[in-house]
């Protein structure tokens, strides 16, 4: 699944970055990288940015970069 189709608070664990090669690095500098854990803090309505935490990092992403993050939903604790 992508990262735009991930809940709020609902954890999440990063399997791959894919895109165009800025794409790919410009998250990569932002710390989503495959192995990473996330989670969703919120989402702007129609097709707004995603508030996204990635270790103890807060970002804003917009759902294009978010469409090229691939994540495997975890069970919570």
């Amino acid at each position: 699944m992508q990262l735009d189709q991930l809940q709020p608070s609902e954890p999440a664990i990063i399997l791959a970055v894919e895109g165009r090669p800025d794409q790919v690095e410009r998250l990569s500098a932002f710390g989503l990288r495959p192995g990473q854990m996330l989670q969703i803090l919120r989402r702007a309505p129609w097709s707004g940015p995603f508030h996204v935490q990635v270790g103890g990092t807060e970002m804003l992403l917009r759902a294009a970069l978010a469409q090229c993050v691939s994540v495997q939903r975890l069970k919570r604790a």
